[in-house]
């Protein structure tokens, strides 16, 4: 195990530091993420004493990491098989699993993401299931309690930042965009945006006052240190949050006892908890 983590680690410092040649950087970047990420599960599972061949890898959006968290928890106490999740913008882990990322589960923030793939034939039609609705929320600094209760109020002078994750690979950085739109005010305050690459990194730079206001997935708010407020869901297209399988896996089993176990009561119920919306409720 000390000799796996020591090959990892020397692996790892060459693709990340190592020398770039001119030619192709792009592409060379891409392949040494993808590579990276391979050996930081290989070498989470040499330090966890979990095989690497019995460890389920997913990739899933960031919106998903709380509920996720607690989901892979009680799924490895009923299978015992363990699960590593790598959570980013869903455009960026799609990009991953296009180069070679070592994933055998892809849960994204919308539909065209993983129906693209499936196209792509990256991953497997059959095993496409859309498991939740997200909801798009205003948070607020708390200074700000009774002052700033809905879009409009944005355009206050007293916010003067307000964190969207990036909607060039986020979803729901697209979704609060589009509502800002719809609601008429976005040469009002298009000036004070200002961007997390994920959803949760928004959320995040409200919660350490780094920003007066958000526009983010409910699902990833502490509500000990914001205060939200649900937008209306007819500002934005919908959020539709999908799985499926990658073709090729060799835990393809172990990825669809995944997704069932996430269609069952108690993944439906933790679903409710962390504040999405089932599909069969819209």
């Amino acid at each position: 195990m000390e000799v796996l983590s020591i090959v990892a680690l020397k692996a790892i410092c060459y693709i990340f530091i190592g020398p770039w040649r001119k030619k192709s950087i792009v592409k060379e970047h891409l392949l040494r993420v993808s590579l990276g990420v391979g050996l930081v599960l290989l070498l989470c599972s040499a330090c966890t004493g979990a095989p690497a061949e019995s460890t389920l890898t997913v990739a899933a959006a960031a919106s998903l990491t709380n509920l996720f968290n607690e989901l892979g928890e009680a799924f490895t106490a009923e299978t015992h098989i363990p699960v590593i999740f790598s959570f980013a913008a869903t455009g960026t882990l799609a990009e991953q699993i296009r180069n070679g990322g070592p994933f055998d589960l892809f849960a994204s923030a919308d539909a065209y993401h993983v129906d693209a793939l499936i196209e792509e034939g990256f991953i497997d039609s059959s095993s496409r299931y859309e498991f939740a609705h997200g909801n798009l929320v205003l948070i607020v600094d708390p200074v700000l309690e009774g002052r700033i209760t809905e879009l409009s109020d944005l355009s206050d002078p007293r916010i003067s930042r307000i964190s969207v994750a990036n909607p060039a690979h986020a979803p729901y950085g697209s979704a609060a965009i589009d509502a800002i739109q719809q609601a008429g005010i976005k040469e009002l305050v298009e000036k004070k945006i200002v961007f997390g690459e994920t959803v949760r990194q928004a959320a995040q730079i409200v919660e350490t006052g780094n920003a007066s206001a958000g526009l983010v997935a409910a699902s990833v708010v502490t509500e000990e240190r914001v205060h939200s407020f649900e937008i209306d869901g007819s500002l934005y297209r919908p959020i539709i949050h999908v799985i499926g399988v990658r073709h090729g896996s060799p835990k393809s089993a172990e990825a669809n006892r995944f997704i069932a176990f996430l269609s069952s009561p108690q993944g439906q119920n933790l679903l409710e908890k962390h504040r999405f919306h089932l599909p069969q409720e819209r």
